[in-house]
């Protein structure tokens, strides 16, 4: 039957038939021995609590709690769960069917911590993959990060004994993304593959989108920016540079960064004064780094980048007539 897996629900509010959809895409998964773990962060709304009332399945777990949060549901959810692996599905969104099939197999095969999947938002009218790599096996934590385009730990699989001592902030908003930080840095390898996805419901209810939030996601931002400066305390500065220059764009305050001298001042003491550096995303530098083709500034020769060793060969100029 294959080793267990625990697939964490978090709900708070949400709609019924998302909660459904999600909750569907896990119970019709072509990987069987799953157990399903929603927990309800103290939802108010009472058609989602009408609805949890109906479910009735003995391999969901419905557990109760007042509110703490996305961050403290997941971490409710991984002190209940039983399973070898653990899974992340928020409550409005859903997986391809045969997602945890191929992530399972890949760790298993590969004797992987992680395996990740493609993230794709999804919308009315529009389906949109948000990561872009190749499917590959990678043990470096360099190399792990440069493959990350996101700080999402939906998207991704993970060995259950890899959260043992790693937890969300309860209340916070970008939760996931020291928490990726910390068990990329603790797995021995991880495995990505372009060939399932993750569905992200882009929800125009988003609590990342309502205005009234953005003073709590800029003081959220900065928090686990810090996590995730501490975590990387003891790296490199060249693995502190890739980490930096892929989480620094998603968690600062961009209007706050542009006009605010205290925002900025707290950048500068975190990151340096050169901070502004990690603005621009290095995920695709880096790779360019690693193999790239590019057209001299003349035009007269291509440029040839294997592993950070430029080539340069002149180009056969074509005359027309």
């Amino acid at each position: 039957m294959g080793k267990k897996i625990s697939v964490v629900i978090p709900v708070y509010n949400t709609e019924p038939n998302y909660i459904d959809k999600a909750i569907n895409s896990v119970l019709n998964q072509t990987y069987k021995n799953i157990e399903i773990i929603v927990v309800n962060d103290g939802s108010t709304d009472k058609a989602t609590l009408e609805y949890l009332k109906t479910i009735n399945n003995p391999d969901i777990k419905i557990i109760n709690q007042e509110n703490k949060g996305l961050g403290g549901a997941r971490n409710t959810g991984i002190e209940n769960s039983t399973g070898e692996y653990i899974g992340f599905l928020d409550s409005d969104d859903w997986l391809d069917n045969n997602f945890y099939e191929v992530l399972y197999n890949l760790c298993e095969k590969n004797v992987a911590d992680i395996a990740c999947g493609t993230l794709t938002r999804v919308g009315l009218n529009f389906q949109k993959t948000i990561d872009y790599f190749e499917n590959n096996i990678v043990t470096k934590f360099i190399d792990k990060i440069a493959y990350i385009t996101n700080g999402s730990v939906c998207s991704k699989f993970f060995k259950s004994k890899l959260f043992s001592n790693i937890r969300f902030r309860e209340h916070t908003y970008f939760e996931d993304n020291s928490v990726l930080v910390e068990t990329l840095m603790k797995s021995n390898k991880v495995a990505f593959t372009n060939k399932v996805k993750y569905c992200y419901r882009e929800n125009p209810k988003s609590i990342c989108l309502n205005p009234k939030n953005s003073e709590k996601l800029k003081k959220d931002g900065f928090y686990i920016l810090q996590d995730i400066c501490n975590v990387i305390s003891n790296k490199t500065q060249k693995e502190k540079d890739v980490v930096l220059h892929a989480f620094v764009p998603i968690l600062i305050d961009k209007e706050a960064n542009n006009a605010e001298m205290e925002y900025q001042q707290k950048l500068i003491n975190l990151l340096g004064a050169d901070y502004k550096k990690y603005l621009s995303p290095i995920k695709n530098a880096f790779l360019e780094n690693i193999f790239s083709i590019k057209i001299s500034s003349g035009k007269t020769h291509k440029i040839l980048t294997i592993l950070w060793i430029k080539f340069k060969i002149k180009r056969k100029i074509k005359n027309h007539a």
